[in-house]
């Protein structure tokens, strides 16, 4: 891997490890976002066991590599709906440009 693609990696497993942690104990910050784009706490939840089991996935991809890809892409499709609603009801640009930016770290770290 390249430093780019290491970069990638660590940042793909700090964002959706924490992310869905925070959102599966019900930080306040996490579900005012979602509250706040609209987005339904109930596929959220799902969304955020799916990237857990995709951080996992994605760890034991450094022994495992053929599960790299498949978690990263994973976790990039966890993001789409979020992103796509987060367009729909206008979020900041800043919201949105943070989900597109993980969700190509997670590309990268699946093609690494």
């Amino acid at each position: 891997m390249d430093p780019l693609q290491i970069g990638a990696y660590i940042i793909t497993v700090a964002e959706f490890g924490a992310s869905s942690v925070f959102t599966l104990a019900g930080s306040p910050a996490h579900l005012r976002r979602l509250r706040d784009a609209q987005f339904p706490l109930t596929i959220a939840r799902v969304l955020a066991a799916i990237e857990v089991l995709g951080v996992a996935g994605l760890i034991a991809g450094l022994w495992q590599p053929w599960l790299r890809p498949v978690s990263g892409f994973a976790l990039a499709f966890c993001f789409l709906p979020i992103l796509v609603r987060a367009l729909q009801v206008r979020r900041p640009i800043v919201e949105v440009a943070a989900l597109a930016f993980f969700m190509i770290c997670a590309g990268l770290a699946a093609i690494a």
